[in-house]
């Protein structure tokens, strides 16, 4: 019942009420119960924090990629791809991204986008080429002042790998 919340890196039992079913198949119920359990709430992300790419809510043309300095990061399967990122508390404000990223060819850029992939453009980290698939740098940009609770869409272009970012406060 327990699922692992990549808001806080722990695993997380949420409360509600679960039904437990025993028998020797679906249409064979012996037993039934249900049961109150007061567990954990799953908090707003707080993406001023470092957070692994790997832990999208969603996500479309990226693929799950070796990182030797963090464990995993994503990809680009093809040209373009995008990793959604609900529920996030951007109350506080603010203007600004950093992303680690690799691109071992030509460079790309990451679009911020608010509530959908071609929501409103909170603004475009531009990344040139690092040098190889495992060379990471951080790179940084000026986004739109957003103070909202959000789903948030990073657009990845061109030939980029991203293993963690983090939004500024202002």
């Amino acid at each position: 019942m327990a699922f692992w919340d990549v808001t806080r890196d722990a695993y997380c039992l949420e409360s509600g009420t679960y039904t437990f079913i025993i028998g020797g198949s679906s249409q064979d119920v012996r037993l039934e119960t249900k049961l109150v359990i007061e567990g954990d709430t799953v908090p707003l992300r707080d993406l001023t924090k470092m957070t692994q790419a790997i832990n999208y809510d969603d996500y479309e043309g990226v693929y799950l990629d070796e990182c030797k300095e963090e464990g995993y990061g994503v990809r680009l399967s093809g040209g373009s791809g995008w990793l959604r990122f609900d529920d996030v508390d951007f109350r506080a404000g603010i203007g600004g991204f950093e992303a680690r990223c690799s691109s071992p060819k030509s460079g790309g850029r990451i679009e911020l986008r608010l509530d959908a992939a071609d929501g409103p453009l909170l603004g475009t980290c531009h990344i040139p080429e690092t040098g190889g698939l495992q060379v990471w740098e951080t790179f940084a940009c000026k986004t739109d002042v957003v103070q909202a609770t959000c789903s948030v869409y990073l657009c990845l272009n061109g030939d980029i790998g991203l293993s963690s970012f983090r939004f500024t406060v202002n």
